[in-house]
């Protein structure tokens, strides 16, 4: 089973259009709602290869939220949720065409007090039974303890989970990796450096995964120039380097690649393997023409595999 866990939850509604212009009216070409959220998108994409998924949850009150937690249930993902006072997070993604540019605006989302706390960790409680891979990602709703996924974690390996895996950024995810995850991958969508390194070049990255394995994360994967990834491990430092042509589309990458990671490890393989085959779905996600990152067979993932060079630095 695989078990994903999102907080702070989000219903996307996508909007489609050739061109913004500051200032105009602009209509779109194309519009959709689509579950949102790091842990909402990596549930579904491990759902799409046949997995059992468990997506556990805290939402607002009103229909955007249930009508969230309907469409999870129609792509056959158990859900397992709590509701807080106020509105569902909505994120407004603009999606333009003539550059290949998302801009995306996010509400407020609702709030969880000490109780909703109590009642969300209890139902992560009962969720985690029999799960082979624990995923955290994204942020938190406000008045949520920054050690939401650090007692996550704890929690886990109570349960004897052995791969807790996890995306977030700032406190959140330098408390998480002092309770010693499996894999821990930054967020670094909206920055430019980490721990005072730059994420744009291969030094950084390096040294931004030795930070996070100093912390206490047994593996961390850093990305830096959009189709380089670097694992972090104990022993080695293994680099993962795309060959492809044309434009790529970042959004839902970084989930992509964690729910392939997930997928390899479900299937029995090594973390470096298993590293392998989230990037070859990170960039089959990252050069889809559709919008949806979700358009695709798991079976094109295989040709990405051969586009990747795998070196030990």
């Amino acid at each position: 089973m695989f078990v994903s866990i999102t907080p702070n939850p989000a219903m996307d509604y996508i909007m489609v259009i050739n061109k913004l212009e500051k200032g105009k009216h602009v209509s779109s070409i194309n519009d959709y709602y689509s579950p949102g959220g790091k842990g909402i998108h990596t549930a579904r994409l491990v759902a799409k290869f046949g997995f059992p998924v468990m997506s556990v949850n805290a939402i607002g009150e009103g229909r955007i939220g249930r009508k969230l937690i309907l469409l999870l249930n129609d792509e056959g993902i158990y859900t397992n949720t709590i509701f807080l006072k106020g509105h569902t997070r909505t994120d407004v993604v603009i999606v333009d065409l003539s550059d290949k540019t998302e801009t995306t605006i996010t509400s407020l989302g609702p709030s969880m007090e000490e109780e909703d706390y109590k009642e969300f960790m209890d139902a992560v409680d009962k969720s985690l039974r029999g799960a082979e891979v624990v995923f955290m990602g994204g942020s938190i709703p406000r008045g949520a303890p920054d050690t939401l996924y650090y007692d996550i974690i704890n929690m886990a390996k109570k349960e004897g989970v052995k791969h807790c895996i996890i995306t977030a950024r700032g406190t959140l995810l330098e408390n998480a990796a002092k309770a010693n995850p499996y894999l821990i991958k930054p967020d670094t969508s909206t920055i430019k450096e980490y721990f005072g390194y730059s994420i744009y070049d291969l030094d950084g990255a390096i040294k931004i995964g030795e930070k996070l394995l100093e912390l206490g994360a047994e593996n961390a994967i850093v990305s830096y120039k959009d189709t380089h990834d670097v694992l972090i491990t104990k022993s080695k430092k293994i680099l993962y380097e795309a060959k492809i042509e044309g434009p790529i589309n970042l959004f839902g990458a970084p989930e992509a690649l964690l729910a392939g990671v997930s997928i390899g490890i479900m299937r029995g393989h090594t973390i470096e393997e298993a590293a392998r085959y989230g990037l070859a779905l990170g960039l089959k996600v990252a050069t889809l023409e559709s919008v949806s990152i979700f358009d695709f067979s798991p079976q094109d993932v295989e040709e990405f595999l051969l586009k990747i060079e795998v070196r030990e630095l």
